[in-house]
């Protein structure tokens, strides 16, 4: 008798994952339908130049590696940006060279990385509702626009950053639930990942802090189990900050910007530039707001 109540309940469990697996596949569908122009696009932004780097590795009778390590170089010298994870892409483009295949890939990342959102909303939430509702409203906010757009260009580096942050979010979500110090390990290595590719994840070592407190529902507690996050994001920035103190030929956009006003308008315009009509009052291409948008 508990042998047969036993294969009810893992026959249930299998019908409930084959729903689940395809709700989420019937949303990803929806959102492949609103994303398709993407790969009817040519290159744009800093793809286009970046996306030539064989005939760059011609011209100056380097290697691919040889390119990627001197171009790492350079900005750390030159602007103090410490940011080398973010020349995967003269990798990808080296081995890339059909445009359509690199807008298949860039499709391919943001459709992880709502798969992956899906995940954390489900694991945080406990509940199918509310990230089912945000990926069905999703499409309503897709827009690309011609020039810096943060997934027509750029070699898909926002989608990814943010599939490596809900990756490690969820796994944060695994340690604060069963105590899983590989988990914790694996999340952290995550996020740093995430901050070697661009700056503006820095803060986001916020959210740890947030959902550990969602959890433990204690201040002190919260803390110390975001603790690793909090203490990649101070080593990075003093780092950071050390690294533009002594750049030898830092432009204006990239030095220090220590007001705060001006630091959360930034990060304000890269994190709300999808929702539409922000361009009106956000656009990061006006001149006021080139000469106010620095980042640390």
């Amino acid at each position: 008798m508990l042998l047969q109540q036993r294969q009810l309940v893992q026959s249930a469990d299998r019908k409930l994952n084959r729903r689940a697996i395809g709700l989420v596949l019937c949303l990803l569908a929806i959102n492949t339908i609103a994303l398709f122009p993407l790969l009817t696009t040519g290159y744009c932004g800093d793809d286009i130049l970046n996306s030539q780097i064989r005939g760059e590795l011609i011209q100056t009778h380097r290697n691919l590696w040889g390119a990627t390590a001197n171009y790492i170089g350079l900005w750390i010298r030159n602007e103090g940006r410490f940011f080398p994870l973010a020349f995967y892409i003269y990798p990808v483009f080296y081995a890339i060279k059909s445009v359509f295949l690199y807008k298949l890939l860039v499709l391919t990342i943001v459709l992880a990385n709502l798969s992956a959102l899906y995940c954390f909303l489900r694991k945080l939430t406990g509940s199918a509702l509310i990230p089912s509702t945000c990926l069905l409203l999703l499409p309503l906010v897709i827009q690309f626009r011609s020039a810096w757009d943060p997934i027509l260009g750029f070699c898909a580096q926002y989608p990814l950053l943010t599939l490596l942050l809900f990756c490690s979010l969820i796994l944060f979500l695994k340690y604060l639930d069963n105590q899983d110090r590989g988990a914790l390990a694996a999340a952290t290595l995550l996020f740093l990942c995430c901050a070697l590719i661009f700056e503006t994840s820095y803060p986001m070592c916020l959210l740890y802090l947030v959902v550990a407190y969602s959890r433990l529902r204690s201040r002190r507690a919260a803390l110390l189990a975001s603790f690793p996050f909090m203490a990649v994001t101070a080593l990075l920035v003093t780092i950071s900050l050390v690294l533009k103190k002594f750049a030898v030929a830092a432009s204006q956009v990239y030095k220090p910007n220590f007001s705060p006003a001006q630091v959360l308008k930034s990060y304000a315009v890269q994190s709300f530039g999808a929702i539409p009509f922000t361009y009106y009052w956000l656009d990061p291409r006006s001149e006021e707001h080139t000469s106010e948008l620095q980042s640390l």
